[in-house]
Order: C-alpha cells, then sequence, then structure tokens
C-alpha cells in the first residue's frame, strides 16, 4: 500500500541551505521547512515493480537496460538515486555506501548487486567512472570476481531519470543555480525488481543493510545459525525507519531454550535413576544363596 513518508525536515533543510546560500528568516513556524524542500518527500511503493525497459549508460559507456540487472538471478539489488556533482551531500552518501559495503558480509556483484544512478542528464559516464573509482579503489574485496560488474553507476536521459524516480517515489528539484533538492534514501530491490525497502538518511548501518538485503532474498542469503536469529529477531519499525528487535521472538527463543534446558535436564536424571536401579538389580542378583540351586542345612 502506496503512503507517504516525511523525511527528517532538519536533514533536508540543512542541505538546501548548503546548495542555495543563505535567505532571509521564515516568518511563522521555526519548523516549517524551506520552499526549496517542499513536496519532496518520498513516497513509499513497496511491492511495487521496478520499469526494466528503462535503459542507462554504466561507467563504462555502456548501455544497459534495468532488467539486465535482474534477469534469471537470485540476487536482491541496492538502488541509490544520487547526482555526482552534488557539493556535499551525495558525495557522503556514496562514501559512506562504499564504507558500510566493507563492512558487510555480503560482497556486490556476488552475493547482491549495488546500482547508483545519476539523476542529472546532464552528467557523463565519464563523470560516473571518476565517481565509482573513488569508491571502488578503497574496497578491500575489489579483486574478487564479479564486484565491479555488480557494483554499477549509471547517467541516463532525463525520460529515464524521471522514470525510475517516479516508480521508486523519490522526487527531486533543480534549483536556480544548478544543484538539486532531494531526499536521501537506499532502495532495496527484490531479485525479480520489486521495491522491498526503504532504508533512508546516511547510509551507516551495515547490520540494517544486511537485515534489508536478507529480507529482499525472501531468506536466500540467510545463510547460518546467527543470521537466521537476526532474520527472525527483528523487524523493521515504520516508524524510526529501522530494524528493532521483537521483544516477543526473544521471549520465544527464551522460552524454547528453557524447555530444551529443562527437557534435557529431566532426561538425563531419569536416565541416571534408570541406570542405578538397573546396577541395584543386579548387585542384588549376585549375592550368596541367591541362586534357584541354592542347598541349605536345618
Amino acid at each position: 500500500m502506496k503512503r507517504a513518508v516525511h523525511m527528517l525536515g532538519g536533514l533536508l533543510a540543512a542541505m538546501a541551505a548548503a546548495v542555495a546560500g543563505p535567505r532571509a528568516p521564515a516568518q511563522g513556524n521555526y519548523y516549517e521547512k524551506p520552499v526549496q524542500v517542499l513536496g519532496l518527500d518520498v513516497e513509499e511503493h513497496i511491492g511495487d515493480s521496478l520499469p526494466m525497459e528503462l535503459t542507462f549508460t554504466n561507467e563504462e559507456g555502456r548501455a544497459v537496460r534495468l532488467g539486465d540487472y535482474f534477469k534469471g538471478t537470485k540476487k536482491p539489488a541496492v538502488v541509490t538515486l544520487v547526482y555526482y556533482s552534488c557539493p556535499v551531500v551525495c558525495d557522503v552518501v556514496l562514501t559512506k555506501q562504499a564504507e558500510v559495503f566493507g563492512k558487510l558480509d555480503y560482497t556486490p556483484g556476488v552475493d547482491f548487486t549495488a546500482l547508483v544512478f545519476s539523476f542529472d542528464h546532464n552528467e557523463t559516464f565519464e563523470r560516473a567512472a571518476q565517481a565509482k573509482e573513488f569508491r571502488f579503489s578503497a574496497y578491500d574485496r575489489r579483486a574478487t570476481p564479479g564486484v565491479s560488474e555488480g557494483w554499477r553507476y549509471h547517467v541516463g536521459e532525463d525520460s529515464s531519470n524521471r522514470a525510475l524516480a517516479d516508480a521508486l517515489g523519490f522526487r527531486y528539484r533543480r534549483l536556480g543555480d544548478g544543484n538539486y533538492s532531494h531526499p536521501i534514501c537506499q532502495f532495496v530491490i527484490t531479485p525479480d525488481g520489486r521495491i522491498s525497502r526503504y532504508l533512508y538518511g546516511y547510509p551507516d548501518d551495515a547490520r540494517d543493510l544486511k537485515l534489508a538485503l536478507m529480507e529482499a532474498s525472501e531468506g536466500k542469503l540467510v545463510r547460518t545459525v546467527g543470521e537466521r536469529f537476526l532474520s527472525f529477531c527483528y523487524v523493521f519499525d515504520e516508524s524510526s525507519g529501522k530494524y528493532t528487535l521483537r521483544v516477543f521472538r526473544i521471549m520465544q527463543i527464551g522460552g524454547a531454550i528453557t524447555l530444551l534446558i529443562v527437557g534435557s535436564a529431566i532426561g538425563v536424571m531419569l536416565g541416571t535413576e534408570r541406570l542405578r536401579r538397573r546396577k541395584k538389580k543386579g548387585s542384588r542378583g549376585d549375592l550368596p544363596g541367591a541362586g534357584h540351586g541354592a542347598v541349605t542345612t536345618g
């Protein structure tokens, strides 16, 4: 079900102030959003499919269809919308995202696909290549086969950029100085191209991204008991935009462990008691005169 998600006004206001310069103090409510960010809330389209027919140019200058990244794959994807010439925010977003990828147990191109798109139609694939190289060169698993092919930066025509942003519910606006106002969000996509989760703010939480990828993969990325525990005990909190522990699930696990311990203890006690009785019975059978052929004298 589609719903409007109101982004952090203070964060957007700071971004708008950084790119638009100083302005006169606003009249009225101190907490009113500046005009530069009005109407730029994200509208979530959970469960909707992305328009797979859209075409873009990757950082190598090759034309690609969005659907090519989701054809015959079991990998979820992380989609990020930025513009590479952004003076502050987008640069931080991409750098922090690369840092989180470095902390993540999963590897782009191996376990999931990372797709970055510029919504500025004036940017070139050479600029996209520079933006990727700056982050990719610091990634310690960059030599892993498939990583570069599964971590792509793109540019596109205005029509494709707008269509992708609209499908994701992401709004942006060009300012008079050529910069843009926009939200900060990562989009986690299922292997078949449906929107699974929105992660707001700067990407700095590897646990949340891991949980979102596990959720989008429908358990296919869950490989260990610890990851199974994470996927079972954490749920996405719509109000905070973060994954939080489900207390009831913790209680369920605690109760199950308690029952297992108590059951095991009872089993050990019963087994010990049976063994004791057998030994006692055996020792009685070995007493002198206990056999049927015993001879007595009077």
